[in-house]
């Protein structure tokens, strides 16, 4: 009868000693995990971090095709583009060159947008598009996207580039016409002036190997 005991005794502290090793296994593992999990993140986001340097890491050449939407026809027009981002000799100043290549559309000619970026102030995120006519937008970077809104003759512009990755860009353009349709000024409420969106050009280029 002692010796059962003795045995039973034995057996419940090596079952003990086994969980209590196990549970210290087990937490050793979620540490790890919990630690590899974190090593992950912070070199997925310090990656990240490192490529989102506007607009440095973008510079090259691009290539792909701009989709021209209107209002007034479910119709689109395709043109192929390619775009070219590269430093100059000028501190601050960039190569912003858009080639729009031979359609009907443009009248089975090359039509060549020559611009430069300026870097206005990085504290406020300010950069301008010279068009280098006299003519220079005023740009902000905000989130990882280059906005700039203007009017010509009456008619609203808005241009928003898309810079998420380094292997693809993304702009958009829509406008308006000159008409504006006011509503409001009722019951406390201001006037507001609506625009009539007229139509998208939306452009999609990738790195050129």
């Amino acid at each position: 009868m002692l010796d059962l005991r003795k045995k039973t005794q034995q057996k419940a502290k090596y079952f003990f000693l086994f969980r209590n090793f196990a549970k210290k296994q087990k937490m050793k593992r979620n540490n790890f995990l919990a630690y590899l999990y974190t090593l992950i993140g912070f070199l997925f986001f310090s990656t990240n971090t490192i490529a989102q340097k506007f607009p440095d890491d973008w510079q090259g050449t691009w290539q792909g095709e701009m989709t021209i939407y209107n209002t007034q026809t479910t119709n689109t027009v395709k043109v192929p583009v390619e775009f070219v981002i590269l430093p100059t000799d000028t501190t601050g100043r960039w190569i912003w060159r858009t080639i729009y290549q031979p359609t009907q559309l443009t009248g089975g000619k090359a039509v060549i947008k020559d611009y430069r970026l300026v870097v206005i102030n990085l504290a406020t995120q300010e950069y301008a598009v010279d068009e280098q006519d006299s003519i220079v937008l005023k740009s902000f970077w905000l989130n990882q996207h280059l906005y700039c809104s203007f009017m010509v003759e009456g008619a609203l512009f808005n241009v928003v580039y898309q810079f998420n990755n380094t292997e693809k860009i993304t702009w958009e353009i829509f406008y308006s016409d000159n008409q504006i349709n006011n509503t409001g000024g009722q019951n406390n409420s201001p006037t507001v002036g609506v625009y009539n969106i007229k139509g998208l050009q939306r452009t999609e280029v990738t790195r050129k190997r």
